[in-house]
């Protein structure tokens, strides 16, 4: 009977797995380790490779080869008419190849990886410039301070 209740009470302790408790690890993970879940958002979820406009595009392509399909097939009877028919048609098709819509792609993860690589890259260049001023102005003083040893020189020599 004690070992029902430990049992019991140790199932409500430790509960089920539930979308609170997954929200509140996935904002604890990304609040400490951001990167890594960014990467794994965008390994899970990557980007849709099309847009509206480009679907839209690609149909009107494609019923403009259907149609200069079947147009050349009808060829046999009227073949300077419908050539020039055919003719008007791929030039139509040019124009469209020519006026295809850009496709523009988002990813969030992605901007947010190359953000923070930029944030260090920034860091280190802030670094190396710090190295660089102390650098520069130890060099200077040097050269400062041997002109004055030279002076000092050239005027206890005389």
């Amino acid at each position: 009977m004690r070992y029902i209740y430990l049992i019991l009470i140790s199932f409500l302790l430790v509960g089920c797995y539930g979308v609170k408790r997954a929200e509140k690890d996935l904002n604890k993970a990304h609040s400490k380790q951001p990167l890594v879940t960014a990467n794994k958002f965008q390994s899970w979820y990557p980007i849709s490779s099309d847009s509206h406009e480009v679907v839209k595009w690609r149909l009107q392509v494609d019923t403009l080869f259907q149609e200069l399909i079947h147009d050349s097939v009808m060829i046999d009877t009227f073949i300077n008419e419908k050539v020039r028919v055919i003719y008007k048609k791929i030039n139509v098709i040019k124009q469209k190849i020519i006026n295809a819509p850009a496709i523009y792609k988002i990813d969030s993860a992605k901007i947010y990886i190359l953000e923070d690589k930029v944030r260090k890259a920034e860091k280190r260049s802030e670094k190396y410039f710090k190295k660089y001023k102390i650098f520069l102005y130890s060099t200077i003083a040097f050269v400062i301070l041997f002109l004055l040893l030279w002076i000092y020189y050239l005027i206890k020599k005389k």
